[in-house]
């Protein structure tokens, strides 16, 4: 089995510069995967595709900090709303 070498160099700039054939290797697992559709940028991709990969395989990519905001809100508000549900059918009301 051919072994793809994870050959990099940084430029004076401090840009990373990857093998012709690194880039067409994770080029094509990047694009098949469908991580630009998740927000993955290529660049970020390449910097580290064994943390994207084993999320490619279905499991899912860790929360950006604004969805864990709207998660955290989400589950707040659900917890109101079950409070209040529980409040209004012990004073015999519908809850509405």
């Amino acid at each position: 089995m051919h072994r793809l070498i994870d050959w990099t160099e940084i430029a004076a700039d401090g840009a990373a510069h990857y093998s012709d054939e690194y880039l067409e290797h994770f080029g094509e697992r990047y694009l098949s995967s469908g991580m630009q559709l998740r927000g993955v940028s290529f660049e970020g991709y390449l910097a580290r595709p064994k943390r994207y990969d084993s999320h490619a395989s279905g499991e899912p990519l860790p929360l950006l900090p604004r969805q864990q905001r709207v998660q955290r809100r989400l589950i707040d508000l659900e917890r109101v709303a079950d409070l209040s549900s529980f409040t209004g059918e012990r004073n015999g009301s519908l809850g509405l």
